[in-house]
């Protein structure tokens, strides 16, 4: 016997009802913070502020794209968290050589051993861009780090 349902999502929800961080997949609790990454400076490390999380969240991936791609000494980008409790940073991925990469195409980064289960809603993402003692000979355009973060859900939901 066929039946005929209609999706959750159109039915809506109770007014009493909760539901979880947990019971969504995670694609859905999956969502992206875009920070514009700074120009190289010759033997110096620029950082970009990507502002705080504001929620509890573990970072699951992160990418990098050049719309025209740096060259010159050696170049380095990687994604860094501030942690305010401990006033430091935590490195989150590897770093990565963006000369190495193709304009306008993305490349994701390799997270790092350091990279915590948990960034609490005060720490702040930052894009680190560094630069050898070698003259920068052709600065970045368009330059994106994508950090695709999940949110983690610890404590009971409460009225």
């Amino acid at each position: 016997m066929a039946r005929n349902q209609a999706p959750f999502s159109r039915h809506g929800l109770h007014p009493h009802t909760r539901v979880d961080v947990g019971a969504l997949s995670p694609q859905a609790r999956r969502f992206a913070r875009v920070i514009a990454g700074g120009n190289f400076t010759q033997n110096s490390t620029v950082k970009t502020q990507g502002g705080p999380l504001g929620i509890r969240a573990k970072l699951v991936a992160a990418y990098v794209s050049y719309a025209t791609v740096p060259a010159g000494g050696t170049l380095a980008v990687q994604l860094v968290a501030y942690d305010a409790s401990a006033n430091a940073e935590v490195v989150l991925t590897e770093a990565l050589d963006p000369e190495g990469l193709t304009a306008r195409e993305g490349a994701a980064f390799t997270l790092a051993a350091t990279n915590p289960a948990v960034l609490e809603p005060d720490d702040t993402l930052e894009v680190h861009q560094i630069a050898s003692d070698d003259a920068v000979s052709q600065q970045q355009a368009g330059g994106f780090v994508v950090a695709v973060l999940e949110p983690v859900e610890d404590d009971p939901i409460v009225d």
